[in-house]
């Protein structure tokens, strides 16, 4: 569901095409084994880092450049939020609820789920561009605050039942 596999694809493509990359995995899942055996040939560019806590996944979100996740499916998408605190670019696949976090071309670039091809295209076009990246991650900050504060998120939900009350009378 992740779409670590997809990821494990595409990092061959991009270490082909920009070998200065360097890519840290976050995690942990019987997917992780068989990753660094496929990508074994990159263990100096690609690192496993396993079960992170917050405090750590903080320093990976800050410290990172471009935000890959993609997830065949999720019904929220918490970490592209997570990403967008940081102010970081996102890649994601454009499926479940990602779409209402990360919008296309404007805080990150969506990709159809399970094509590690539009993954890696997707991946390196914001590696060869730092003005993208940059207008990607305010793009989201904005975003954060304006669309998932605490204070929009109540007012959203007190609004949600006024209308609801409304139509019951």
């Amino acid at each position: 569901r992740k779409g670590f596999d997809v990821l494990v694809q595409a990092i061959p493509i991009i270490m082909d095409k920009s070998p200065t990359v360097v890519v840290h995995i976050c995690g942990e899942g019987d997917l992780m084994q068989d990753a660094q055996t496929k990508l074994n040939h990159f263990s100096k560019k690609v690192s496993f880092h396993g079960y992170q806590s917050r405090a750590n996944l903080d320093s990976f979100y800050s410290e990172c450049d471009i935000f890959v996740a993609p997830s065949r499916y999720e019904s929220f998408g918490l970490i592209y939020l997570e990403a967008m605190h940081f102010g970081k670019a996102i890649v994601a696949c454009n499926s479940g609820g990602t779409p209402e976090v990360v919008k296309h071309n404007e805080t990150g670039i969506l990709v159809k789920p399970g094509d590690h091809l539009e993954l890696a295209n997707s991946i390196l076009k914001l590696v060869k561009s730092s003005n993208l990246r940059k207008k990607f991650g305010t793009a989201g900050k904005s975003r954060l605050k304006k669309l998932f504060s605490l204070d929009h998120m109540i007012q959203s939900t007190v609004d949600h039942y006024c209308k609801a009350l409304k139509s019951a009378e």
